[in-house]
């Protein structure tokens, strides 16, 4: 830990001109009128956003290509950075954009106590630059820069910090046959399937998870989409321009989504991971672990509901891996009610360990899951784990939403251990048969001021549980807070 710390406080010098450069580059597209319209907070980070909606999480998943036409634009200063003709065909053009965030968090215990001293705080800086280049339909490349650092933090986290680098960087080759549609994706990319769940973002840090290699994928006619890849996770260096493969992971698979109706539909996947060094109670060894996935999600009338299981099958330090997992959320929505409250609920299953040291291991794990599943804290991890989860939201105006939940976690076997969040290997193993982890009370409000700003909050009580307590843990409280700067 002291040798993270000595080797980052040398760059602070150069993360100032960083932050200097970022923060007048941000302030300058910021001058720039934003339109008034405003959509509510949670657009499905998986889809283009039609024109004047919020800027997308995911910046490649920004298309103004709309203004192209004239007749699109409004005259807005940031039209001038998002579509840049080159020449006299309208359909090549330039688009620059980038995102200033800053994330302060508060954690009374960062490993739920069972470590002394694990009080954290800290104040997670992210700048992004980039720019879009698209030569007509068939041809875009894209590159983005990233500089990102974490000030105060007592238990520094390593995907917070890298200095100016390459956060993506990729080419899109298209073309039409047979009235489907073929794109290949050479190159560094982030990459989220389906509804972000197993193969999230982990937004939660600066860096998100980012991957070498290539993705492609055919889109038909009825709007079925299949996506095929087979990358290596980015591994994060501590100097500038230095990040690379993680050669001791692959992953490859593919996604198929077939479109039921209006925001409605069932996805299946195949996940294929290969790790050369994975610890598990008791043993450490090198994995092979495949999911079989299957998805159906929807909105009949006031409702919603999105649906999956997963199964998975492998090989790990020369046992059989058998392990499932169930994931679920669904609500109703009084659509005609002041604030349109919806009352909802999660309930998710992954499966541990019932025999350790018996030839077969039971512990699910997730590729790439989305650490803030839980809550923001990201304190518990998609292993060994069952959650009930009810909540009620309210979208008080088309710009702010808050909501408040309760979250309750159990062992799903009271043979293994309790997995951290933080890396998804066991935190602690309790000596009781107790399955209650914890109960956590969890506030949130989201406040979209324009298309291009925002500022979300959470916080959460996190009670201890008795298996935690059995393992050496206490309750802890966690606060987070961030401004978020996207053109």
């Amino acid at each position: 830990m002291s040798d993270i710390r000595q080797n980052y406080s040398i760059r602070i010098q150069s993360r100032r001109v960083a932050l200097t450069t970022g923060l007048a580059t941000m302030l300058f597209c910021a001058a720039a009128p934003a339109l008034a319209d405003t959509v509510p907070v949670g657009v499905n980070i998986m889809k283009a956003p039609p024109p004047g909606q919020p800027v997308q999480l995911i910046a490649w998943l920004n298309d103004y290509s709309y203004l192209q036409d004239p007749k699109n634009r409004t005259g807005a200063g940031w039209e001038r950075l998002s579509y840049i003709p080159l020449g006299n065909d309208p359909s090549h053009f330039l688009s620059i954009g980038g995102e200033a965030r800053y994330y302060a968090q508060y954690w009374e215990h960062v490993t739920l106590g069972v470590r002394p001293d694990d009080r954290n705080d800290s104040v997670e800086q992210r700048l992004r630059l980039y720019g879009d280049l698209h030569w007509g339909p068939n041809l875009r490349a894209f590159v983005e820069l990233g500089d990102n650092w974490e000030f105060g933090a007592e238990f520094p986290t390593p995907n917070n910090f890298d200095s100016v680098d390459v956060s993506q960087a990729f080419l899109d080759l298209s073309f039409n046959a047979g009235g489907n549609r073929f794109t290949f994706r050479p190159g560094r990319f982030q990459m989220p399937l389906g509804n972000g769940i197993m193969m999230g973002t982990r937004d939660g840090t600066n860096v998100r998870y980012t991957y070498n290699g290539l993705r492609a994928w055919m889109t038909t006619v009825g709007g079925n989409r299949l996506d095929v890849f087979a990358v290596r996770p980015m591994a994060v260096g501590r100097g500038s321009f230095d990040n690379d493969d993680d050669n001791s992971r692959d992953f490859s698979g593919a996604y198929f989504a077939h479109p039921t109706g209006k925001g409605s539909g069932v996805d299946v996947y195949f996940y294929n991971m290969g790790h050369d060094r994975v610890e598990f109670p008791g043993l450490i060894g090198a994995q092979r672990r495949q999911s079989y996935g299957a998805r159906m999600f929807g909105k009949p009338g006031h409702w919603d509901y999105d649906l999956e299981g997963v199964l998975q099958r492998g090989r790990y330090a020369g046992e059989d891996i058998r392990a499932w997992g169930v994931i679920s959320n669904g609500g109703f929505t009084f659509s005609n009610t002041r604030f349109t409250p919806r009352l909802g609920a999660r309930f998710n299953a992954f499966s541990g360990d019932d025999e350790p040291g018996r030839g077969r291991l039971g512990t699910f794990e997730a590729p790439f899951p989305r650490t803030a599943l839980h809550t923001d804290a990201g304190l518990f991890v998609f292993m060994n784990l069952v959650n009930f989860a009810p909540s009620i939201a309210f979208q008080f105006t088309p710009k702010v939403r808050f909501s408040a939940g309760l979250d309750f976690l159990w062992r799903e076997s009271t043979q293994d251990a309790i997995y951290y969040g933080g890396s998804g290997r066991p935190l602690a193993t309790p000596t009781t048969r107790d399955r209650h982890v914890a109960t956590s009370v969890d506030l949130q409000l989201d406040y979209q001021v324009n298309r291009n700003l925002n500022f979300h909050l959470f916080t959460s009580h996190i009670e201890a549980g008795s298996a935690l307590l059995a393992a050496g843990g206490a309750t802890t409280d966690y606060v987070g807070i961030w401004g978020q700067y996207r053109f």
